[in-house]
């Protein structure tokens, strides 16, 4: 994902909350936040943990239900150390994954592990309201450093039920996802006040402005 969604602050202080707050701005969207932290993505969007993969029954798991659209395949299995308890879901084929959500939520987190011969994979996330061909909520890109434990979450002020993740970059070893999280409270950010300095209050959507902790 690329380096600017609490976009509008001054860049110095953009980097500075960014840093303090673990997140990573979208560039050319204000309503989505990448937060690659697992711990700091649970304390600052509420999400809670869905069930552990090895639950999944017919691409079920929790509220979320796993399919692949044509030249890509699931496996329930395990697949790496590097993701905590067993089985992972992983990609094979061409890597491209859907994920039906049984509500609305606002936010998406993910542990993922890249496994490839090249430096990363870089990945299209579409995001949607009313399931599949539904209204677009937000598209952005997520990048993942390969053959690491690497955290994926994803904060928007606009609620969604359907998520597409498209592979743009990468080869064809396979993909490989651990434990999944989902919110259903709106994120909140920054909006450019009209007058008045950018930390007012009415910059924040949250009514209040926060602090590092908040």
């Amino acid at each position: 994902m690329s380096n600017a969604s609490l976009n509008l602050l001054p860049t110095s202080l953009l980097a500075a909350l960014s840093l303090s707050l673990g997140l990573t701005p979208t560039a050319g969207a204000q309503t989505i936040a990448e937060i690659n932290d697992e711990t700091i993505f649970v304390n600052q969007s509420g999400a809670t943990v869905q069930p552990a993969i090895s639950t999944q029954v017919g691409g079920v798991v929790g509220d979320l239900t796993f399919t692949t659209p044509a030249g890509s395949s699931l496996s329930f299995s395990e697949q790496t150390a590097l993701i905590p308890g067993t089985p992972d879901l992983a990609i094979s084929g061409v890597e491209n994954l859907n994920i039906a959500i049984a509500a609305p939520v606002f936010s998406l987190g993910f542990q993922f592990v890249d496994v490839t011969d090249l430096p990363n994979s870089t990945f299209d996330i579409t995001l949607y309201s009313g399931g599949a061909g539904g209204s677009v909520v937000n598209t952005f890109n997520f990048e993942s450093p390969k053959d690491v434990l690497h955290f994926g979450g994803f904060v928007s002020d606009t609620a969604f039920d359907y998520v597409e993740i498209r592979e743009i970059g990468g080869d064809s070893s396979n993909e490989i996802f651990g434990q999944f999280y989902t919110g259903a409270s709106a994120g909140k950010f920054w909006t450019l006040p009209s007058s008045g300095p950018w930390d007012g209050g009415g910059s924040w959507s949250g009514g209040t402005v926060p602090g590092v902790s908040d």
